[in-house]
């Protein structure tokens, strides 16, 4: 990517002569994105009867724990059991409606325009003593709507090792392999991301925000030779949508790098534990992984072959729930400083996406 250098600074200090550099740089898309349409399900023949008894008991859970918060210290001690009462019958209720099967809507397949635009604005300083300091932040615009700005990610690095707070990138996001099953322009739903299920929900983890505040935590980063270590921390009262602390190791060996990973959050549905193999023999490509998605299994295979300037992708995967396999068939060829990329994808749900356009960056 071509970094267009807008100022360096010398800055003569008593110690010596520290550099400082401000760059932008940045990439952008269009296209066509496809969607199936959806037949309408049918909700299970308990559902509405679970569902008005799941909000009866809020309701009333909701009033008598209203006493009780009113009352304080002189709540009594039959208020008190009353508001417990409450809360068992609210999980009790919760309990009922989550084994049904809520209805869904039929929905019409639609083609819409996809465009986007991103830059990255960052700026570091090297201090006379060999520390860096950096500093990056995004604006980005999608289809129908404005440029948005990131929050930003501060960062110290010396050596191999790196320490950022802010909108930190995340080790689940930043794990090797966890993105190789995808294909297409958009990605055309990921998947075959190992840590996205329909069970389990999708993005339940720490990455950098291109148009947002992020995480807002802290992460440690580490790299010595073949090996990377990368640890991470997000929590609620800084911002978070969650207490989140992850971790991945991999090791590199050649054009092979194997890695795993793990995630402990306060989200119950978000503790994850990921284990990916992935490398190349010539033009060839070929990645494998495993994740635990707090219960919820999922393996995903991927591969990929150059032929010239083209490289056609694919992948397939299985999560235990799911109704149907995810998989995908993209395929990308090099303009010379851009991209025609393109791809079609079933979810496991079984809709089909598919998309067409051209990328570059700049």
């Amino acid at each position: 990517m071509k970094k267009v250098l807008l100022a360096t600074t010398a800055l003569t200090l008593s110690a010596g002569v520290a550099y400082a550099e401000v760059s932008v740089s940045g990439n952008a898309r269009m296209g066509l994105q496809y969607k199936s349409g959806s037949a309408a399900v049918a909700g299970s023949a308990g559902y509405a009867e679970a569902k008005t008894a799941y909000n009866n008991a809020v309701t009333a859970a909701t009033m008598v724990r209203g006493v009780v918060t009113a009352a304080g210290s002189a709540a009594s001690a039959d208020q008190i059991l009353a508001a417990d009462q409450a809360d068992a019958e609210v999980d009790r209720t919760a309990a009922l409606l989550a084994a049904q099967t809520a209805p869904v809507a039929a929905t019409n397949g639609a083609t819409t325009l996809e465009k986007r635009m991103t830059v990255t604005m960052s700026g570091s300083v090297e201090t006379t003593s060999g520390l860096t300091l950096g500093a990056t932040m995004n604006l980005r615009a999608n289809e129908g709507a404005a440029a948005v700005a990131s929050g930003a990610r501060v960062s110290l690095a010396t050596g191999g090792f790196e320490l950022a707070v802010g909108n930190i990138y995340g080790a689940i996001d930043s794990m090797p392999g966890v993105y190789s099953a995808s294909a297409g322009l958009t990605g055309l739903g990921w998947g075959g991301v190992l840590s996205n299920t329909g069970a389990k929900g999708s993005w339940g983890w720490d990455s950098y925000s291109s148009s947002g505040n992020g995480s807002e935590g802290v992460e440690v980063i580490y790299s010595a030779g073949s090996v990377t270590a990368h640890l991470s921390y997000s929590d609620s009262d800084l911002g978070s949508s969650a207490n989140r602390t992850a971790a991945y190791v991999s090791y590199a060996m050649g054009d092979w790098t194997i890695a795993a990973g793990m995630q402990d959050s306060t989200v119950n549905t978000e503790d994850k534990t990921i284990v990916t193999v992935g490398g190349k023999v010539g033009d060839f490509g070929v990645g494998v992984g495993y994740a635990d998605n707090d219960g919820e299994a999922k393996i995903a295979l991927n591969g990929s072959a150059t032929f010239g300037a083209t490289t056609v992708s694919m992948y397939v995967a299985n999560e235990e729930s799911a109704t149907d396999n995810p998989m995908g068939l993209g395929i990308k060829h090099d303009l010379g400083g851009a991209s025609l990329v393109g791809g079609v994808a079933k979810t496991a749900t079984g809709q089909t996406r598919a998309d067409m356009g051209v990328s570059f960056s700049f």
